[in-house]
């Protein structure tokens, strides 16, 4: 059968109209066929992480219907994350710790015995919590969403590095 069904353009898949008829019936692709009809692009697809530096990720697009809203949340979430959290984290499992709002060392020797999700639940006796830990800013603890987990970026990205001492 080969690759004559369907045809990549840009991530989109184009499906010539009738072509699967005519092969059916004469047990040959036609000769040339030009009219295809553009398939709608998954919002998931369009709302990706990996479009977040993207001012206007629809624009062009011909969007599936769904929950739109639901995925442009997560979107512009994720985006507000990358646009505080600058460093380069850890590749642990958990997508949040994947970039930081301070070098991934200073995180490593604060969070001293935690590693992965468990950075989250990091505390010590003197009351400082989280990956950054924390104390005295009223950050959520133990983060379990994300906007927990982006607002303790926040704060760690609004104070100076010398505000931790493995710094």
């Amino acid at each position: 059968m080969g690759g004559f069904l369907f045809a990549h353009d840009e991530g989109k898949v184009m499906v010539p109209v009738a072509v699967a008829l005519i092969f059916a019936v004469t047990g040959s692709a036609p000769a040339e066929s030009t009219t295809t009809q553009p398939v709608c692009t998954p919002l998931k697809q369009i709302y990706s992480r990996d479009n977040w530096q993207d001012p206007h990720p629809a624009e062009g697009e011909n969007a599936c219907p769904g929950n739109a809203e639901k995925w442009k949340q997560r979107f512009f979430l994720w985006r507000h994350y990358r646009q505080v959290a600058t460093y380069r984290g850890f590749n642990e499992g958990d997508p949040y710790l994947k970039w930081l709002s301070v070098p991934a060392y200073i995180v490593s020797c604060e969070t001293q015995g935690y590693s992965g999700r468990g950075r989250w639940a990091a505390s010590n006796p003197s009351g400082a919590v989280g990956p950054y830990q924390l104390l005295g800013w009223n950050a959520p603890y133990p983060a379990t969403t994300p906007r927990e987990k982006i607002r303790n970026h926040e704060i760690a990205a609004s104070l100076s590095l010398s505000a931790w001492s493995c710094a």
